[in-house]
């Protein structure tokens, strides 16, 4: 299944490393282009300290990544989800 977690802090992160690791085709969606440059050349959440991100999952901060999806996890701050939404 396509699945988009919108909210790349630790709850998001670990929501999509958890469906990656059990065969879903997981991106994971941070608010800036920035954070998805260091998730992408880490393969490490900062609020996940030594926990690896497998290579199957995709980083974003593009909204269309939730087309075609069929589940989108809002793990966004709740100030956010206004605006995400």
């Amino acid at each position: 299944m396509k699945i988009t977690v919108l909210g790349s802090g630790a709850w998001g992160t670990a929501l999509a490393l958890l469906l990656a690791e059990n065969g879903s085709d997981v991106t994971l969606w941070s608010y800036t282009e920035e954070k998805t440059k260091t998730l992408q050349e880490t393969r490490e959440s900062p609020m996940l300290k030594g926990v690896p991100l497998p290579r199957e999952l995709k980083f974003t901060s593009d909204l269309a990544a939730v087309k075609d999806c069929g589940l989108v996890v809002m793990a966004t701050p709740s100030f956010a989800v206004r605006s995400t939404a």
